[in-house]
C-alpha cells in the first residue's frame, strides 16, 4: 500500500518578500472581498490549530498559510467522502479549482517585495517515486499552480534525500542549512512528499530600543495603534515591519482573569478585518512597549487537529481515494510542520519546513516569564496569517 507522505513546509521566516512564482500565473481578482475571503480561509485554520494545540503545549508557533494551501491542493485530488470532508474544513470549491490556483499565485506575488531590510520567499515541490504512476490531470494541475513536480528513486532514499536538498537549494537562494531540509528518513514508507520552503525576514519599522531594553526584554517607546476590544476580552498591539513589506506583527494580550483559550475562541469567530478597524478607528497612543525577547520551535505532527475538523478518511488506508493523483491507492501518512520564530530588537526572524522529523529532539526554547499573549504575523491587503504562534500557557 502506498502512502502521501504529506511533508509540508520547509519554511524561513525572514521578512523581505522575494517571491519565486511568475507572475504569468496570475489574474487580478474581481474585486477586494475575494482578497479578504482568501485570508479568512486561512485564519479560520490558523486559530483552529492554534486552539488544539493549545490544549497541549504553553508555547506554539504555526505556519499555517502554506499549510492551508498544500492540503487545499491535494483537497482537489480527492474523490467521494474524502473530498466532502476536505471540501468542508478547507472551503474550497472543485468548480472554482482553476481560479482558485491563479488566485493563490496571485496573493503570492502581492506579497513579493524585494527591499534590503525585508524578504519572503517561497517555494513548492512534489517530489514522487519513479514507480507512482500519476494522472495527466494531476500534472497539469501542479504546473499551472506554479509547484515544481520532481521523479525521484525513492528506494534509495539516501540518494532520493540528497538529490531533493540539491533541488531545493539550487533552484533558489535559501538561507536553510541543505541537511536539515529532508532526511533520509523522510523517503521510506512513502510514495510522495508534498513540500514548501518558506523564507521569511523583515525589521521593524521603529527597531526597539538597545538602551531601555534588557537580555530578556524588549522595550521601545512611541505611537503605535493599540486598542482593547471588549468583545475579544484583550488588548491588541501592532507592530509594523519596514513600510514596503505590508506586514505587520499583531501582539494579543488577554485582559485580567481571562485566559489565551478563551481569545483564541473569540478570534475564530470573529473577522480579522474587525480587528483592524477598531485599531485604526481608536488611533495612534503614546505608549511603552515591553515585549519578550524570545526564540519558540515548534516540530508537530498535525494529523490529530485535521481529524478533529472532520477530516478522517484521507489518514485511512481503507477509505482515503485520491485518484485524481493515481490509481494507486494514496494515503495521508502524517502532515507535518515545524517552525522556528525569533523576535528581536531589530526585526523577526523565523524558520518553518517539512518534514519536521518530530522524533527528533527540539532543544529547549529560550523562554522568560511574562504574560502570555497571541501573535499573528499578518499580511496586509490580503488579511492572511502567514505566522502565528501563542506565548505562555
Amino acid at each position: 500500500m502506498c502512502s502521501l507522505h504529506f511533508n509540508l513546509l520547509k519554511l524561513l521566516v525572514l521578512f523581505r518578500l522575494t517571491d519565486i512564482f511568475s507572475p504569468g500565473f496570475c489574474e487580478i481578482p474581481k474585486n477586494i472581498s475575494d482578497l479578504i475571503s482568501f485570508g479568512e480561509k486561512v485564519r479560520s485554520l490558523s486559530f483552529h490549530l492554534l486552539n488544539y494545540t493549545n490544549q497541549q503545549k504553553e508555547y506554539v508557533v504555526l505556519a499555517p498559510y502554506t499549510l492551508w494551501n498544500l492540503v487545499s491542493l491535494v483537497a482537489f485530488t480527492t474523490s467521494q467522502d474524502s473530498w466532502k470532508q476536505l471540501h468542508k474544513t478547507m472551503g474550497v470549491s472543485k468548480l472554482k479549482g482553476n481560479y482558485f490556483n491563479s488566485f493563490y499565485n496571485y496573493v503570492n506575488n502581492l506579497m513579493t517585495t524585494i527591499h534590503s531590510r525585508a524578504s519572503f520567499k517561497i517555494k513548492r515541490v512534489v517530489f514522487y517515486d519513479s514507480r507512482l504512476q500519476l494522472t495527466s490531470n494531476f500534472k497539469d494541475s501542479i504546473m499551472d499552480s506554479g509547484i515544481s513536480l520532481k521523479m525521484l528513486n525513492f528506494d534509495d532514499n539516501v540518494l532520493a534525500s540528497d538529490s531533493a536538498n540539491n533541488y531545493i537549494q539550487l533552484s533558489d537562494s535559501f538561507l536553510i542549512p541543505r541537511r536539515i531540509i529532508f532526511d533520509s528518513s523522510d523517503f521510506k514508507e512513502t510514495s510522495m512528499i508534498m513540500s514548501a520552503v518558506i523564507e521569511f525576514e523583515a525589521d521593524w519599522a521603529i527597531p526597539f530600543d538597545y538602551s531601555l531594553s534588557d537580555r530578556y526584554v524588549l522595550r521601545q517607546s512611541g505611537r503605535f495603534f493599540y486598542t482593547d476590544i471588549e468583545w475579544l476580552r484583550a488588548s491588541v498591539l501592532e507592530l509594523s515591519y519596514v513600510s514596503d513589506s505590508d506586514f505587520s506583527m499583531l501582539v494579543i494580550r488577554p485582559h485580567h482573569g481571562v485566559t489565551l483559550k478563551d481569545v483564541i475562541t473569540n478570534l475564530a469567530l470573529n473577522d480579522l478585518d474587525e480587528i483592524f478597524q477598531e485599531l485604526y478607528s481608536d488611533g495612534l497612543k503614546e505608549i511603552l512597549i515591553e515585549l519578550p525577547k524570545f526564540s519558540l520551535t515548534s516540530s508537530l505532527t498535525l494529523n490529530d487537529p485535521f481529524k478533529s475538523m472532520g477530516v478522517m478518511d484521507v489518514f485511512s488506508p481503507d477509505a482515503a481515494n485520491f485518484s485524481g493523483i493515481s490509481s494507486d491507492n494514496l494515503y495521508i501518512l502524517n502532515i507535518e510542520q515545524r517552525v522556528t520564530v525569533t523576535v528581536s530588537e531589530i526585526g523577526t526572524t523565523a524558520i518553518a519546513y517539512t518534514p519536521a522529523n518530530v522524533a527528533k529532539s527540539t532543544g529547549r526554547n529560550k523562554i522568560r516569564s511574562s504574560s502570555p499573549f497571541i501573535f499573528l504575523i499578518v499580511h496586509g491587503p490580503s488579511l492572511t496569517i502567514v505566522f502565528c504562534g501563542k506565548y505562555g500557557p
